[in-house]
């Protein structure tokens, strides 16, 4: 058997009562197979074992009680593409036999991508023998007289309904149970013998007319239900519906049960569900209830108060006006409200963000909380749901405040900038005099070398170099140390011209060359070279200006004759040091 089989067949064995007929149809085509079908070949299963195809919409049409046949082809289409599974009942004619079938019809709803469609994998029950009573009552034909006799001698309280869904008799239990004299004064004052709302928050009015409407289609409905006195006392019952046919027509009985003697443990479950009600109306958070197929079946007082409503049965009817077409996010909101409900029910919790509106048009935003809780036999999802409006107006204060600080920031920053570049501005102007005087008025260093050392006498100086402002600096220096700069001479080509005359420039023996050449190891070993050409044993003392040099490097060229070096940038305390090293070299120890 197919893989898609044996799951149908997982499927059917949760149903250990009666015998199942494992189903599978597809839709659109309404196309049916069915395995298990022995008990009836003609109809479902083809003589050689293999399971039987055919139309179901047709088989429905041709077989099913007229009373049921719209309403099942209904509920599939309703259900396909809305919900995971599918679960109905109705009834078809056993030719052979002569009597209508009850059946259970269940099944897993998969969307087909590959068609464009849906398969329905379940199973078929018969639920006969659990209708049995309810078929003595069908398919016995009541008189007026028969029914009025019947119910009479209920000794429940018993009421009739009519297919208008109308109360049209009651027996003598019902009477005394509510306290009247006679059937037209009970009937007359019926609706009063229900309080406005019942616990589950639904109109009593509207909610039984579903009930008695649910009998009529399904034969038989069973449920709680609270009644009150004329007094007031509350009447707790369970009522039962039964469908009979009357004539060439049908009526409802309705069989109540009163539970205020109800066991104890009963009535211990009926007053914690009362008290939950309760808790639940007086929370401060909006709560409601999904089921299954997305349908809104319940909330407490929050829900309707905080969209302005009047009470919990506007709040469910008009529930699908509290949202907006679409979310922020674009996305139609009864698509996405339907997706998380779906996810809460598979994964148990679901928590976003979601936009409503009042029904004036006031936007509500809100935080939703979906968590799946055990009910009855199954499960529903109760949905949480947090007003933001307060927050988000706090959080709209803050990013304002934010945005005031971080202007107000940017200002201070500007200004602190401004501050700053006009503060390097000044010490750009000021920084080369105030060096100056910086150091004519700093000591003498004092360190050991220093007192080896004799203090200097004035020299006469040629300067030499490629920079007109950086031999300017060495000259203010020289005019500081009251030293004579005999003359400054820019470029390897002026030093060439000029060198020869400058022996015995004004009379004055240069006793000091200061160089400050843009490449130290070649254009200065060149002009050291051509200087003891020129002054061969009167050759002065030679100080370079360097940054950074290869000590060793210039020591192999120039031989250990009478230079030195001093550091760029240069200062009064660096060319004193350079001279006073060149021309009082310190002693080795």
């Amino acid at each position: 058997m197919p893989r898609q089989e044996n799951i149908v067949l997982d499927v059917a064995s949760l149903f250990p009562e009666g015998k199942i007929i494992v189903w599978q149809l597809e839709y659109p085509s309404w196309i049916a197979k069915v395995y298990g079908a022995e008990e009836i070949p003609s109809l479902l299963y083809d003589g050689r074992g293999v399971p039987a195809t055919f139309n179901w919409q047709q088989y429905i049409e041709e077989n099913c009680h007229p009373d049921d046949a719209e309403r099942v082809k209904n509920e599939i289409t309703d259900a396909v593409g809305n919900s995971k599974s599918y679960t109905s009942e109705f009834r078809t004619w056993d030719k052979e036999r002569k009597i209508w079938r009850y059946w259970f019809v269940f099944g897993k709803i998969k969307s087909n991508e590959s068609e464009g469609g849906y398969t329905i994998f379940g199973g078929l029950q018969d639920i006969g023998e659990r209708r049995r009573y309810q078929r003595a009552l069908v398919e016995k034909h009541l008189t007026d007289e028969q029914m009025q006799v019947m119910l009479d001698a209920m000794p429940m309280p018993c009421c009739r309904w009519d297919e208008k869904y109308r109360l049209i008799d009651c027996n003598g239990a019902a009477l005394g149970f509510f306290g009247f004299e006679g059937k037209k004064e009970f009937i007359r004052h019926f609706d009063d013998l229900s309080p406005e709302y019942q616990p589950n928050g639904k109109l009593s009015s509207e909610l039984l007319r579903e009930k008695v409407k649910l009998a009529y289609i399904m034969g038989l409905q069973s449920f709680a239900w609270l009644h009150n006195k004329q007094d007031g006392e509350p009447l707790p019952v369970e009522i039962t519906l039964v469908r009979v046919k009357h004539d060439k027509s049908y009526v409802v009985v309705a069989y109540i049960s009163d539970m205020r003697g109800a066991s104890p443990t009963r009535t211990e479950t009926r007053a914690a569900d009362d008290l939950a009600r309760v808790m639940l109306d007086a929370a401060p958070l909006c709560c409601n209830f999904w089921d299954a197929n997305y349908n809104n079946i319940g909330c407490n007082r929050e829900a309707a108060n905080l969209f302005g409503l009047s009470g919990k049965q506007e709040y469910l009817d008009r529930f699908s006006e509290l949202s907006p077409e679409y979310q922020p996010d674009g996305r139609l909101s009864s698509e996405s409200a339907r997706e998380k409900i779906k996810l809460a029910f598979e994964t148990g919790y679901q928590r976003f963000e979601w936009t409503h509106r009042k029904l004036s048009g006031e936007p509500v935003p809100a935080e939703i909380t979906l968590v799946r809780v055990k009910y009855g036999d199954g499960c529903v999802v109760a949905g949480y749901t947090r007003d933001l409006r307060e927050l988000k107006a706090a959080l709209s204060e803050i990013r304002k405040a934010e945005e005031e600080l971080r202007a107000a920031r940017n200002a201070a920053e500007d200004s602190a900038r401004a501050k700053s570049d006009f503060l390097a501005d000044m010490s750009r102007e000021i920084r080369a005099p105030m060096n100056a005087i910086l150091d004519m008025t700093r000591p003498v260093r004092q360190d050991e070398i220093t007192a080896k050392r004799q203090p200097l006498e004035p020299l006469n100086t040629l300067l030499v170099g490629d920079n007109d402002s950086a031999l300017a600096s060495i000259q203010t220096y020289f005019n500081l140390l009251h030293c004579s700069v005999v003359s400054t001479i820019y470029g390897m080509e002026t030093f060439d011209f000029l060198s020869e005359n400058l022996l015995n420039h004004q009379n004055k023996k240069i006793e000091l060359v200061v160089m400050d050449l843009k490449n130290i190891e070649t254009d200065g070993v060149l002009a050291f070279q051509k200087l003891e050409s020129l002054f061969g044993d009167d050759m002065p003392y030679v100080l370079f200006a360097v940054s950074d040099y290869d000590d060793d490097k210039l020591r192999s060229v120039l031989g250990g004759g009478r230079w030195g070096v001093f550091r760029r940038p240069v200062t009064l305390s660096s060319l004193y040091g350079g001279i006073a090293n060149v021309i009082h070299p310190e002693e080795e120890n």
